[in-house]
């Protein structure tokens, strides 16, 4: 077996990509991984870059990331580049799911939740999304259809 790259090695690089294969989950990370403004988050949701995208945008010192998706600072680049080839290494894991998630119902408009923490391998988890759904029903004239959005943060 020589130095080079073998099928085996190639497989396990994309699988490393699988947590980040949509544009939705890309942007997420961006915003709650990175840690970096929501708006950074959105350039890459609208671009539709997934995780397959991340060679590409950090070839050149990141040059498609300011030339293609128009990030000015450079800082933020340096910090995108910075967790992306750690992503591609396979630094970091997927946390696990909390569980023994509680609610309580403290008025009509407020509800309270706790959960015992979740674990990583690698960082500690440092904040959890919450999704409240409204389910509402939108008429644009020509047909009516369900809409549900809204996305919470919270500390742990």
């Amino acid at each position: 077996h020589d130095s080079g790259l073998d099928k085996s090695d190639v497989d396990a690089f994309w699988v490393q990509l699988e947590s980040l294969l949509n544009a939705d989950e890309v942007a997420d990370w961006v915003i709650y991984a990175v840690q970096l403004p929501e708006y950074l988050g959105n350039i890459f949701r609208e671009n539709s870059v997934t995780g397959y995208d991340f060679p590409e945008l950090i070839e050149n010192g990141g040059e498609a990331m300011q030339t293609e998706l128009r990030i000015e600072q450079s800082s933020f680049r340096r910090k995108l580049i910075w967790h992306i080839k750690a992503c591609l290494l396979g630094v970091g894991s997927t946390p696990t799911v909390p569980t023994k998630i509680k609610h309580k119902l403290e008025s009509f408009s407020t509800v309270s939740f706790s959960w015992d923490k979740s674990t990583a391998e690698s960082f500690p988890v440092h904040s959890y999304r919450i999704q409240r759904r409204a389910v509402g029903l939108h008429d644009d004239g020509d047909s009516t259809r369900k809409v549900v959005n809204s996305h919470h943060t919270a500390d742990p």
